[in-house]
């Protein structure tokens, strides 16, 4: 699909080639984005959302909501993440930056007591649901200290730090 666009100087652009993408195409017929993705994994990867997005105008919950792709297991975060994969969400000068399941929990339950956790019973950084499912009853998100937090790691066995004594495997 060929298209002109305002302020280009009647200069004929073309439209991503990739379905649903209405980027400009800059290389191969597709969007900088899926020609980076191209680049990277060898495949446009239609299937997966791009990461770049366009101003979410509304209330802070429409904004936050609108970079979680929800399925039938995990709700991903598909916004900025921090350096472990935790989704990060920026609610404005008023709230500041926030972790994203973080921010979930407390537009689903209310604010978080002073010194407790959102933990994950999924164990998936970027999950931000709040409701149960089949696999979690429980929601994939519960409140818990640090020593809830380090007990469910070594349970799962994800805490490399821990070993554990002769007493406790016996």
């Amino acid at each position: 699909m060929v298209s002109t666009l305002e302020g280009s100087a009647n200069v004929a652009k073309s439209i991503c080639a990739v379905d649903g993408c209405e980027r400009v195409s800059s290389a191969r017929g597709w969007c900088q984005g899926h020609y980076v993705r191209y680049l990277k994994h060898g495949d446009v990867r239609p299937d997966v959302p791009l990461r770049g997005f366009t101003k979410v105008r509304g209330s802070v919950a429409e904004r936050f909501w609108a970079r979680v792709q929800k399925g039938s297991g995990c709700w991903l975060w598909i916004g900025g993440r921090r350096r472990r994969g935790y989704g990060a969400f920026s609610g404005g000068l008023a709230l500041g930056e926030t972790v994203a399941h973080r921010f979930a929990w407390e537009l689903a339950n209310g604010t978080i007591p002073t010194g407790m956790l959102v933990c994950h019973h999924c164990d998936n950084p970027p999950c931000v649901k709040t409701e149960p499912d089949e696999q979690y009853p429980d929601g994939h998100l519960f409140l818990g200290t640090y020593e809830d937090n380090a007990r469910d790691a070594i349970s799962k066995g994800r805490n490399r730090w821990w070993m554990p004594t002769r007493k406790e495997v016996s």
